[in-house]
């Protein structure tokens, strides 16, 4: 959470003293020694007291609030009512998807070409087009983010207006985490949010990640809380599109050789993993090129985890498999 968040419990001046020294969110403040945040600081700016009391006013107003447990149901019976399932319009793909939705983050893992952003990609537009009062919001961190794919699978709706379901799809770029925490405290402003995408999650964290230094998992620990906080909040379905890795010498992972990518304790920071692979070849009855992948539901907490489904892909349009 930027400190920028807590003003006026913290003054303003002192948060801009600490943003020129290079301490911009809460985790930089809790994770660094009260000396070192000291010393970073212009001189007579705090003294090493009130640094010590700084940092223990971060720590109590990062902190989640308590909640009686009835509030929280009613809360959630709330929630229940006005949340959207997943859903990219095809029937069959839909049917496997049910309990999937509403105020949770999910992982969405595969090889490249395995049909991740295509399927975020039907969800965000379908939703777009069968909700007209619904936004959604698109954080590209590679720049691959093609407007000509969302006509063709808009187009595939035969929806009266495709544009007009454009104009309510922000597209952001963020080539680092701190544009992409920006964002999100942007989006809070966005009225009507029900979907953010992030394509991909692994360009942002990965950098960060090193066997050497545990502040770069503090930091992706930080920014996934961020996304939960902002999902539970608003009402939102967060998508983090994840890339892969190698599997490990020993092969203890399930995943044919591959597995997510960012680490085991990535799986614990969202509600469901969605697993996608392509098949060799091209669906039979097809004489246009469309491609065969499969998604498997490895994790869900709303539902049971295990079950799979082909479908076609051609054109990034989804589309199943005849019985």
């Amino acid at each position: 959470m930027r400190l920028t968040s807590f003003v006026p419990s913290i003054p303003i001046d002192v948060v801009a003293h600490l943003e020129n020294s290079g301490f911009r969110t809460d985790a930089d403040v809790l994770f660094t020694p009260a000396f070192d945040i000291f010393t970073a600081l212009p001189p007579k700016t705090l003294s090493l007291q009130d640094v010590a009391e700084l940092i223990s006013r971060v720590e109590e107003l990062a902190s989640a609030a308590a909640v009686p447990a009835n509030d929280l149901l009613l809360m959630d019976n709330l929630a229940r009512g006005q949340d959207f399932d997943l859903s990219t319009g095809d029937p069959l793909l839909d049917a496997n998807l049910l309990g999937l939705g509403g105020r949770i983050v999910i992982e969405i893992s595969g090889d490249r070409g395995s049909g991740k952003t295509a399927f975020a990609l039907n969800v965000i537009l379908h939703q777009l087009t069968w909700h007209p009062n619904a936004t959604a919001a698109w954080i590209d961190t590679t720049g691959d983010f093609s407007p000509k794919r969302a006509i063709q699978v808009l187009k595939s709706y035969a929806a009266e207006a495709p544009l007009a379901a454009l104009e309510r799809l922000q597209v952001s770029l963020a080539f680092e985490l701190e544009v992409a925490r920006g964002i999100l405290e942007e989006l809070n402003q966005l009225g009507n949010l029900r979907y953010i995408v992030i394509d991909t999650v692994t360009s942002l964290l990965s950098p960060l990640l090193s066997a050497g230094s545990s502040q770069g998992h503090a930091m992706m620990t930080e920014f996934m809380c961020n996304l939960r906080t902002l999902s539970q909040s608003c009402g939102i379905t967060v998508l983090v599109i994840n890339s892969t890795t190698s599997i490990d010498p020993m092969g203890t992972a399930p995943w044919s050789g591959r597995k997510p990518a960012l680490g085991p304790s990535f799986a614990f920071m969202t509600d469901a993993t969605l697993w996608f692979s392509s098949q060799a070849g091209i669906a039979k009855e097809s004489h246009d090129h469309a491609t065969l992948h499969t998604i498997e539901i490895r994790k869900a907490r709303s539902m049971a985890s295990g079950s799979h489904h082909t479908f076609r892909l051609r054109n990034s349009i989804i589309s199943s498999l005849p019985c």
